[in-house]
């Protein structure tokens, strides 16, 4: 921008700050005084436009080049790329027009104007284009998945003459669809600009087995480069947990007894409703947390009008009783009043909400008649929406004490239209629908508590807060926290520890979109938020077929078991393996192409001994055999794709005895019988009947261990031999806490894979 001033092209400066707000009111002024007497809706909601909505409005726009005013000298290839605002649910896009207009006639600028500025300039004036070309020989753009239209645009100009244009990214990780991010950018890019492609499948960050399942998810989807996370680092790292309320919270805290640092836990959600339950657990079990990007649930705009909506009912359940109010609690509960008196709008004037907060709650009467009395003799576009209130109030009064409340609130917020307002009156319909689910968040908050209990508990836990805040600001330390934030937060970062609420359909699925990519986005939000992890990475399942799609389309649960019995068998070490575990690690690593982890970065000497045991096992003359099973071990024994990552250095030499080999052979040619006899894989039809099946297809048990008693021994494929301390039950979910070598751990029976020992 100072060089097109330098040269004369342009007046438009940088605005003073909050200057994009004043031009906010004077634009909402100047239609408001436009509207006649029938515009009276409009006007309502004009008024309930708040430019923090507006000012994420605009961004989105400029991004997304859809503009209200387009140069006539702007050239007719890039005059093409604009298109008009989108109106989004309410009055946005006529605001953003009288609002643009004010901004050129000040000749200013505001930070969304700054690209699309720099943009036109470029594009009407060749000599300032030349001119930032020949600045830079070399161009490289960081994070290419994550550029709008303006910012692609704008960096075609200026990468046009240079000698190398280079854009670094990935295509899975487009997941800011709503601000105008696209995957057709990245994707699009070698084919716009006739660019070599390099791909970087190497993942250093997350265990073996959070690279698997990462993988499995996000190679369905469709609008994506064809390409394979690879991992570099042993271990599983995955772990599955069943649904409970708060479970997420509880997970972080069975970290931290364990002896992880707060600041090593990170709770990555979908939306911020889902913080709800999780904060309640830590607020009550007192455990230090930060929560980015919002703020606490209970102070969210959405849920403090819905408690001052209770808060009036309990101030007219007090009337009716015969006790009077206070003088501070009659102040506190007038705020409430006016907080909440147009939201949504009933047409009520400053004087009409002044009016009815000093006549109600005097005198024996209630907010509820009040209101009542008010609607009579007011025009019907007032009289209605005040008086569907005063029944509702009364209503909702009535019901204060009724156990759940959560149908009581859901009932009262659909009659007084408050989920539509929310939606109505946000800057995108994806903005409005999370600010609904804040009420939806709220209402399970009463599903166990009626409301004048929520009102109470709520108070418990803000009065907590506030006192935990106080002692944080005397202290001259920080103290450590675990995380909650999204997952569209988190997208470059990573922890220790990454833990993923309500992994079920209702938080994560495929929503149907004309744009194919938009569609699949969701798969990619939940694909970021599982290689957050470095060591660790836990996921709420949903009850029976709740589980998000996402992980159940890869049967995620054979995956999980899979990648933990190759953990355990790696670090038992090669040397101990029997021809069942040889033939199981062969497997494995072949089913999951992770050959090129064992060449790479398998321990030298691990390797060495685990390559040896492969080819020994080949070479015995039982495996040598013609028959189909044979013949199968020797394809999953044969050395040749770990050849293809770099030299096999193995000696089977010392490994001559394998006393269970005819057991492993008869076990598979019995399942190569059963497969011949039924149309239904030996694996698969296990799977039904709840059976474990190795990776081998062998039955290993005929279903998982569903109950111990304390003092029973039980095996982990991870952890070893242990004997059960605890046993639980938690909800539907059994669990048992039990002492391994490694340690004490306590794991739900359903997702555990434990093996029942006799004595």
């Amino acid at each position: 921008m100072d060089r097109a001033r330098q040269m004369g092209l342009t007046d438009l400066v940088i605005g003073e700050e909050h200057f994009s707000q004043r031009l906010f009111g004077e634009a909402r002024k100047q239609w408001l005084a436009d509207l006649t007497e029938d515009d009276r809706e409009v006007a309502a909601r004009l008024r309930q436009m708040t430019f923090k909505d507006f000012d994420t409005y605009l961004g989105i726009q400029k991004g997304n080049l859809r503009l209200p005013y387009v140069p006539q000298d702007l050239p007719a290839e890039a005059a093409a790329l604009i298109t008009e605002p989108q109106g989004g649910p309410d009055l946005y896009a006529q605001v953003y027009e009288r609002h643009d207009e004010l901004r050129r006639r000040e000749g200013k600028l505001d930070f969304d104007d700054l690209i699309v500025a720099a943009w036109m300039l470029m594009s009407r004036f060749p000599a300032l284009l030349q001119g930032i070309r020949a600045q830079w020989d070399y161009v490289s753009v960081d994070e290419f998945q994550d550029v709008n239209l303006a910012q692609s645009e704008m960096m075609d100009l200026v990468a046009g003459g240079c000698r190398s244009y280079m854009a670094i990214g990935d295509d899975d990780q487009t997941i800011y669809q709503w601000r105008g991010a696209h995957p057709r950018f990245i994707l699009g890019f070698a084919k716009r600009y006739g660019a070599r492609e390099y791909t970087l499948p190497a993942n250093f960050r997350c265990p073996l087995g959070v690279i698997a399942l990462a993988d499995r998810v996000i190679a369905q989807n469709r609008v994506r480069a064809p390409k394979r996370l690879r991992g570099t680092r042993e271990g599983n790292g995955v772990h599955v947990h069943a649904p409970r309320s708060g479970e997420a919270a509880r997970v972080a805290i069975q970290a931290l007894n364990e002896g992880r640092n707060p600041d090593d836990i990170v709770i990555l959600l979908r939306t911020y409703a889902q913080s709800a339950e999780i904060e309640q657990v830590l607020l009550e079990e007192r455990v230090p947390y930060r929560l980015i990007g919002a703020a606490p649930f209970y102070r969210r705009a959405e849920v403090t009008t819905l408690l001052a909506y209770i808060e009036l009912a309990l101030a007219d359940l007090d009337v009716l009783a015969g006790r009077s109010l206070t003088t501070q609690r009659r102040e506190r509960v007038q705020a409430h009043w006016k907080s909440v008196a147009n939201r949504p709008s009933r047409y009520l004037r400053v004087a009409d909400i002044e009016r009815i907060a000093r006549d109600a709650w005097r005198s024996g009467r209630t907010l509820a008649t009040t209101l009542e009395a008010f609607a009579e003799g007011q025009p019907g576009h007032v009289a209605k929406p005040v008086a569907v209130l005063a029944t509702w109030l009364g209503f909702l009064t009535e019901d204060m004490g009724t156990t759940p409340g959560r149908d009581v609130l859901l009932d009262f917020v659909g009659a007084i239209g408050y989920r539509d307002y929310l939606i109505s009156t946000a800057p995108t319909t994806e903005f409005g629908e999370e600010r609904a689910g804040m009420v939806d968040a709220l209402a399970e908050m009463a599903q166990t508590r009626s409301l004048g209990e929520l009102v109470t508990h709520l108070a418990q836990l803000h009065e907590q807060v506030r006192y935990e805040e106080t002692l944080r600001k005397r202290s001259a330390t920080e103290e450590p926290r675990l995380t909650i934030m999204t997952a569209f937060r988190a997208k470059g970062l990573e922890w220790p520890v990454v833990i993923v609420p309500d992994c079920t359909s209702a938080i994560y699925s495929s929503k149907p979109h004309a744009d194919a990519a938009a569609g699949e986005e969701e798969r990619r939000v939940f694909y970021v938020a599982m290689t957050r992890a470095r060591q660790e990475l836990h996921l709420v399942v949903g009850d029976d077929d709740d589980t998000t799609r996402f992980l159940e389309d890869v049967k995620y649960d054979r995956v999980v078991h899979q990648h933990d019995r190759l953990d355990g068998l790696l670090k038992r070490g090669p040397r101990s393996w029997s021809a069942g575990d040889t033939c199981e690690a062969a497997e494995i690593l072949g089913h999951y192409e992770h050959e090129g982890f064992v060449q790479r970065w398998l321990n030298p000497e691990v390797r060495r001994v685990l390559l040896g045991r492969f080819q020994s096992l080949k070479a015995q003359p039982a495996i040598q055999a013609s028959d189909l099973a044979a013949q199968e071990l020797q394809r999953l024994l044969d050395l040749q794709k770990y050849a293809a990552h770099g030299p096999v250095t193995a000696d089977g030499a010392e490994f001559s005895d394998w006393p269970d080999l005819d057991a492993v052979l008869r076990a598979r040619r019995a399942g190569h019988s059963r497969e011949g006899s039924q149309p239904e894989t030996t694996s698969s039809a296990a799977r039904t009947r709840g059976a474990q099946v190795d990776a081998l297809g062998r039955t290993v048990a005929s279903a998982p261990v569903t109950s111990l008693v304390v003092g029973d021994r039980v095996r982990h494929a991870r952890f070893g031999d242990g004997e059960v301390l605890q046993v639980k039950q938690t909800g539907t979910q059994t669990e048992a806490l039990i002492r391994f070598e490694a340690g004490t751990k306590r794991m739900s029976l359903e997702f555990a894979r434990l093996e029942k020992l006799t004595n």
